[in-house]
C-alpha cells in the first residue's frame, strides 16, 4: 500500500504560510503547499461552503501593478477548513495537513503566550522544539517553483509529475 505524503518542501511551506497568516492560511498558499491550483481550490472550497460562511473567510487585499491599483479577493482558512479541503483530495494527505497545521497554530499560542508574559527564552525554546520535531521536514527550498512543488505533491500521489 502507498501511503500519499507531501514533500519536506510543502511540509516547509505549509509551516511557514501559517506562521505567517498568524493561525490562518491564506487559499493559495495552501494551494501550492497541495501542489494544486488556486482556482481548483477555490472553487472546491465555494462548492462545499454556503455563503454566510464563505464571507466570514473572504479578505479583499489591495495590490498594486503597473496599471493602478485592483482589489483582489481570497480566503483566509483556518486548520480545520484547510484540513477538510486538503482531505477532499486525498484522506491521507488532508490528515498529514491537519496535523501540521495544528502543530504550527499550537506552537505560534505557546510562543506568542510566553512572549507577552516577557520570557523570551521560554518561547524561543518552544520554537527550537517545534523545528526538532519537524527537522526532516523543514528543508524549505526557496527557489523552488510552483511547478516543480505541484510535481514532487503529484509523484507522492502516484500520478504524472516532471
Amino acid at each position: 500500500m502507498i501511503i500519499n505524503k507531501l514533500s519536506a518542501n510543502q511540509i516547509a511551506y505549509l509551516n511557514r504560510a501559517m506562521t505567517d497568516g498568524e493561525g490562518l492560511i491564506e487559499i493559495g498558499e495552501l494551494a501550492r503547499g497541495l501542489g494544486k491550483q488556486k482556482g481548483h481550490v477555490i472553487r472546491k472550497l465555494e462548492k462545499s461552503f454556503d455563503e454566510s460562511l464563505l464571507s466570514k473567510m473572504e479578505s479583499k487585499d489591495i495590490q498594486l501593478t503597473g496599471f493602478g491599483k485592483r482589489e483582489v479577493k481570497t480566503y483566509m482558512l483556518d486548520y480545520k477548513t484547510a484540513g477538510a479541503i486538503a482531505m477532499s483530495y486525498d484522506l491521507q494527505l488532508g490528515l498529514e495537513v491537519l496535523n501540521i497545521l495544528e502543530d504550527s497554530l499550537n506552537t505560534i499560542q505557546v510562543m506568542t503566550f510566553e512572549a507577552a508574559k516577557g520570557n523570551t527564552a521560554e518561547a524561543l525554546r518552544v520554537s527550537a522544539e517545534f523545528a526538532e520535531r519537524h527537522r526532516a521536514r523543514l528543508e524549505y527550498r526557496s527557489d523552488a517553483t510552483e511547478k516543480e512543488d505541484r510535481s514532487t505533491a503529484l509523484r507522492r500521489l502516484g500520478r504524472k509529475g516532471l
